[in-house]
């Protein structure tokens, strides 16, 4: 049943003149790789000379559609064929490759590559007539819109959407060079497992990073999903190769996720987080705090403050770059009072942008003026700003 263009794939340049062999054929009688394909799937053959589903942003050619035996690929006749998710055909409608890798669709594209595969004999039983034609490059696909914003919903819940001044559409183009959307809301729940809208894999664990990601959603290739990965974007989530990183949370001991605000590249927790408190600070000497369990290893800049009281004269204290600590990047100042007790706690919590440039992130700073007596001092974190964001995108 299956039939071959015996043109259609060649070994390339022979070692021998006259030996350039049509492997398409040869690769018929022994039976194609077809393990990837699904029963009705349009086909292209890649460099390896294995059937794979056809890909709407390649040029290759369409072969055929498989019809579920290995190594049976329809080239020519009446098929029956999947379409994308949504699709309403009626008898003579034009199909084509849709970005839903293996499916087809009755929607011309605008943009990309063009496959026209067929026409539509059956509408009912989703038959078409096979007649492939030469692919056709059209202009580029449109621009990303702006990266979604993430919105904490409750302890248990992410949405990602559209910044409130946008297009409810969100429309990203991932490593694959395929473009896909997704409209409205789409959330995040840890909890839900390895799920569209949960994990890439595994379930939740508590005081864990959560890497958010947009990838295809297991429905349709055309459409994104949201899955949260313990894996950071050096990586990307597991058992995915085309992904856009779009965020971090973070969960506490109990499996809350900690609230926060979200702004393009920002993150600012909604709470102000103590990190330590140090009763007796060590004044005249670097003293490095770990952030790893308040800013994710994302982080460009940690928002980042203290607090303490002093007594006996003013004093200050010095930031550090972490990995970079001969030269201070700022101070802040503290000065005493003459209260009853002869000290003043200075409230100024309003945090610096330390640069976090190191993994594990950390800030250094260091208290100078020994006279000051410096007691009870408090770090705290505030937020942070995400290196790894390109939140928008112009022309």
């Amino acid at each position: 049943m299956a039939q071959f263009d015996p043109i259609a794939v060649k070994t390339g340049i022979p070692t021998v003149f006259g030996t350039d062999t049509p492997r398409i054929d040869l690769a018929a009688v022994a039976g194609l790789t077809t393990a990837a394909l699904a029963a009705g799937d349009a086909c292209q053959v890649n460099g390896a000379l294995t059937m794979q589903k056809a890909s709407s942003a390649s040029t290759s050619p369409i072969v055929g559609v498989y019809d579920g035996t290995s190594g049976s690929v329809v080239r020519e006749g009446v098929v029956v064929a999947t379409m994308a998710a949504g699709v309403v055909l009626a008898n003579g409608d034009t199909v084509y490759l849709s970005a839903d890798s293996g499916k087809l669709t009755n929607v011309k594209p605008t943009y990309s590559v063009l496959h026209e595969v067929g026409v539509v004999v059956d509408a009912a039983s989703r038959k078409i007539l096979l007649q492939p034609k030469p692919c056709v490059v059209l202009a580029d696909a449109p621009w990303d819109t702006p990266l979604p914003q993430l919105t904490w919903s409750s302890t248990t819940l992410v949405n990602v959407a559209a910044e409130p001044d946008q297009n409810a559409l969100i429309r990203e183009t991932l490593q694959d060079n395929v473009q896909r959307t997704f409209s409205g809301t789409i959330t995040f729940n840890p909890a839900a497992g390895a799920v569209d809208g949960g994990l890439d894999t595994g379930v939740e664990g508590p005081s864990t990073w959560y890497y958010l990601y947009l990838v295809p959603s297991t429905g349709s290739n055309a459409v994104l999903a949201v899955r949260g990965s313990v894996t950071d974007p050096r990586t990307g989530p597991t058992g995915y190769t085309t992904w856009k990183y779009i965020g971090a949370v973070r969960n506490d001991a109990g499996s809350n996720l900690l609230s926060f605000w979200h702004w393009r590249n920002r993150f600012d927790y909604q709470t102000m987080i103590q990190v330590a408190y140090d009763a007796s600070p060590t004044v005249g000497s670097l003293v490095a705090t770990d952030l790893s369990a308040y800013v994710p290893v994302t982080a460009s800049h940690a928002r980042y403050g203290l607090s303490c009281t002093t007594a006996g004269n003013y004093g200050t204290v010095q930031f550090f770059i972490d990995g970079f600590t001969g030269v201070a990047i700022g101070y802040m100042r503290f000065y005493c009072g003459t209260n009853a007790g002869g000290y003043v706690l200075d409230d100024d919590y309003f945090p610096n942008s330390v640069p976090t440039p190191t993994i594990p992130k950390s800030v250094t700073h260091k208290l100078t003026n020994a006279g000051c007596a410096f007691t009870k001092l408090y770090r705290v974190v505030n937020g942070w700003h995400d290196g790894w964001l390109t939140s928008w995108m112009t022309p």
